[in-house]
């Protein structure tokens, strides 16, 4: 194994022994204060193992590393919405999840809490966000609005270290989410599977995450029976506006995968 794949194993694993401390904790494996030192050694044992890729520079193999199954492979044709991209390029989201107020869900988890002198914070710089969060960092709906701005900006590197934090301070639907499709997109698609099936229980329908989960198993992983349950049940909301016509689009890709199969 290579140095950079022994890194990302190192990362996979911070992040998948953290989205697994709740499940120890509600099986009475562990009790909260020892789940309490877990979370910060998991958090910071991903962000040494990232801090270690980033001295080792690019991969001497990229593309190849991972579970087998690149991020390349999430990436839909042009008449598909992306849900997300690889290398830099502009994030594409749909309504559900752009239409949300920053650091919430459409649901409507508004972030003020932390807001330089109560300011809108869609008025708030990055910088001014970074400041407050690194002041205050137990203010986890600030801390999620920062990260979520970074996830759409396409600054995946960023917003993972944010992401991280807010799960070493407990169970978080959202983190979960975002980071099953950053994991997904760096080529950890079963690992993305696991973290977005753990969001989903938090939040179950969350619209977000099933839209993630579909892409993951359709496009990343091939599995055309699971994809098409559910986008199907993603089909079955009224808030799509305009990103219907897509999402049927990868429906319609799964039904002519699923036509294909001999």
């Amino acid at each position: 194994m290579s140095r950079h794949a022994e890194l990302r194993e190192q990362r996979d694993q911070a992040v998948r022994d953290l989205a697994e401390l709740d499940d120890q904790v509600a099986d009475g494996e562990i009790d909260a204060a020892t789940a309490a030192d877990l979370r910060r050694r998991y958090e910071a044992d991903a962000a040494a193992a990232l801090r270690a890729l980033e001295r080792a520079g690019p991969s001497p193999t990229p593309g190849t590393e991972g579970d087998g199954r690149t991020g390349r492979g999430l990436l839909v044709a042009a008449s598909v919405l992306a849900v997300a991209v690889v290398g830099g390029a502009v994030l594409a989201l749909p309504s559900f999840v752009l239409d949300r107020p920053e650091g919430g869900y459409v649901t409507g988890n508004e972030v003020t809490a932390g807001a330089p002198e109560g300011r809108n914070l869609a008025e708030v710089t990055t910088e001014e966000m970074e400041a407050v969060v690194a002041q205050n960092p137990d203010i986890v709906p600030m801390r999620l609005a920062l990260a979520h701005r970074y996830f759409d900006a396409g600054e995946f590197r960023a917003a993972f270290d944010h992401y991280m934090a807010v799960l070493g301070r407990g169970p978080d639907s959202e983190a979960l989410s975002r980071l099953g499709w950053i994991v997904a997109s760096d080529g950890e698609t079963a690992l993305g599977i696991q973290l977005l099936e753990r969001s989903l229980r938090l939040a179950p329908g969350d619209p977000e995450a099933t839209w993630f989960l579909a892409n993951i198993r359709l496009y990343g992983q091939g599995e055309v029976a699971e994809a098409t349950a559910l986008l199907e049940a993603l089909l079955e909301r009224e808030d799509l506006g305009p990103y219907r016509e897509p999402i049927e689009q990868s429906l319609a890709d799964a039904r002519a995968a699923t036509e294909a199969r001999p």
